[in-house]
């Protein structure tokens, strides 16, 4: 399924405010121009709460925020995912390459704030697809932005091993790709509920 454009829905904020855990998403292209997002992310650039968009490209309201904005974008274009906070408030990014490279990478923002970490997110799809322990806390890992090497070096095991736990991850949720998997985590593990192209 495409990534849907919302940005001029008419729809109300009400359905944000009654899923407080659903994240606000905006898709950019790899210059950070906004290409669209949902209404929740509309609202959130348009109140420059910790990003706003400026002139058509989406920008941290903070220049020390914009720098490092600028750092995990470009680690996301290049290895398929990143993820950073800004502020004091602890405005949680993930950060996930899609698309096509031929015109261009074509990045996920998802924002929640930190007091609505997605944890629970890494606890339901361990469940909800049968995950060992030793998958889990990869898994939980990676979704934090973790690069795979230095994921094996933080628990401990040879990157061989973790590359097995991964792969085994991969066959589990039926994703071939990292960015793939942590989308699949942060929109919510359901096999129901649908994705974003």
């Amino acid at each position: 399924m495409k990534f849907a454009p919302q940005l001029n829905y008419s729809r109300s904020e009400r359905l944000a405010a009654a899923c407080p855990d659903s994240p606000i998403i905006l898709m950019i292209d790899q210059n950070r121009h906004l290409l669209d997002g949902t209404p929740s992310g509309s609202a959130m650039l348009g109140r420059c709460d910790m990003l706003a968009c400026e002139f058509g490209r989406v920008a941290a309201c903070r220049p020390y925020d914009g720098v490092r904005l600028d750092r995990a974008i470009e680690k996301a274009t290049e290895s398929g995912a990143a993820a950073l906070t800004l502020g004091k408030d602890g405005l949680r990014i993930q950060i996930v390459r899609f698309g096509n490279q031929i015109n261009g990478a074509r990045l996920l923002l998802i924002c929640r704030r930190r007091a609505r970490e997605m944890t629970h997110h890494v606890e339901e799809a361990a469940h909800l697809f049968g995950l060992t322990t030793a998958e889990h806390r990869l898994l939980k890992l990676l979704f934090d932005g973790m690069s795979l090497a230095r994921a094996a070096a933080s628990l401990g095991v040879a990157r061989t091993t973790a590359r097995t736990h991964l792969q085994r991850i991969f066959d589990k949720t039926g994703r071939r790709r990292q960015s793939d998997l942590v989308r699949l985590v942060a929109l919510g593990s359901s096999p129901e509920k649908p994705e974003f192209a």
